[in-house]
């Protein structure tokens, strides 16, 4: 089956998290897409955040190794081998690099093509929106993931 890297970011504000109503047909999901050529996955969580919600944000992870000779790319909270379908592709996979983030930004501007409207949605309220299955346990353990390296 035909997998593609992706990339995506659970943006976290106040014991909230920004969700997009997809244009999909997804339900509520968090800002991501393609990892595209000449990207390293956090450069392409950032643009993904940037094109379909206007925002910059800064994405929060563990530093686990630097050196004056390498150039760090930030880790993500997880990667997921998710099972996704669509008109264009068909039946394929993603393997999604979650990142935790912060926004810099607050001014949200959609683009129509990846959402029909958004909201900040309290982290333990994520289960009472139409929803993929995994989001709600995934965005609370972002969420205290991030906590934990903030605090």
């Amino acid at each position: 089956m035909t997998r593609h890297f992706t990339a995506s970011a659970v943006i976290l504000a106040d014991d909230h998290v920004l969700l997009l109503n997809s244009a999909k047909g997804d339900g509520w999901i968090y800002p991501g897409g393609h990892v595209e050529p000449g990207e390293d996955l956090a450069q392409a969580a950032l643009r993904e955040v940037r094109e379909e919600v206007g925002l910059r944000v800064e994405l929060i992870a563990e530093r686990r190794f630097s050196h004056p000779r390498i150039e760090e790319v930030l880790l993500p909270f997880t990667i997921m081998d998710v099972a996704v379908s669509d008109n264009r592709i068909g039946r394929h996979r993603h393997l999604d690099a979650v990142y935790a983030a912060r926004p810099l930004t607050t001014n949200v501007v959609l683009d129509a093509a990846e959402a029909q409207g958004y909201r900040w949605v309290p982290v333990d309220d994520v289960a009472s929106l139409p929803v993929p299955a995994e989001l709600p346990d995934l965005i609370a353990a972002v969420a205290e993931y991030a906590a934990s390296i903030t605090s």
